[in-house]
C-alpha cells in the first residue's frame, strides 16, 4: 500500500467503507507516517488501540479492495 498516492488511500477508504475514524487512522498512519500515539489522540483512543485496529481490522479490509 505504500504506492498509493494520498488520493488514491482515501478513494480506498471511501470504497472499503471503513468508518471516519478508521479511515482518519488509515490515512495519517499510511501516508504521514504518524505515530500510534499521535493518531491515537487525534481519534481518541489509545496507541495500543489504534495499531490493533489498524492491524486487525483497516489493513485486513483494504487488502481486499486493492485487487
Amino acid at each position: 500500500m505504500r504506492y498509493l498516492t494520498d488520493e488514491e488511500l482515501k478513494r480506498l477508504c471511501k470504497n472499503a467503507r471503513l468508518s471516519r475514524d478508521d479511515a482518519r487512522i488509515a490515512i495519517l498512519r499510511l501516508s504521514g507516517r504518524h505515530s500510534y500515539a499521535d493518531i491515537g489522540a487525534k481519534v481518541n483512543r489509545d496507541r495500543s488501540g489504534v495499531s490493533k485496529r489498524l492491524r486487525k481490522t483497516i489493513v485486513p479490509e483494504l487488502k481486499k479492495h486493492i485487487a
